[in-house]
């Protein structure tokens, strides 16, 4: 009887390859990016600075926690 897959044993044996795989933050910002909701917020901060400064405040700098 023939068999034209291979064996357990067999199977180990084969070609090694590899996957490219990018950066964490590259992914993130892959997923991120045809987000509507996430570039809302993100102009609305942007926003927000903006009115800050022009009624000569300045913000903080710091991590914003969500």
């Amino acid at each position: 009887m023939e068999v034209d897959y291979l064996t357990d044993d067999e199977s180990d044996d084969g070609q090694d390859f590899e996957v490219p795989v990018p950066a964490l933050d590259e992914l993130i910002a892959d997923f991120e990016r045809g987000d509507e909701k996430i570039q809302k917020e993100e102009d609305a901060f942007k926003q927000h600075v903006r009115d800050l400064r022009d009624r000569g405040f300045e913000k903080e700098p710091r991590e914003e926690i969500d």
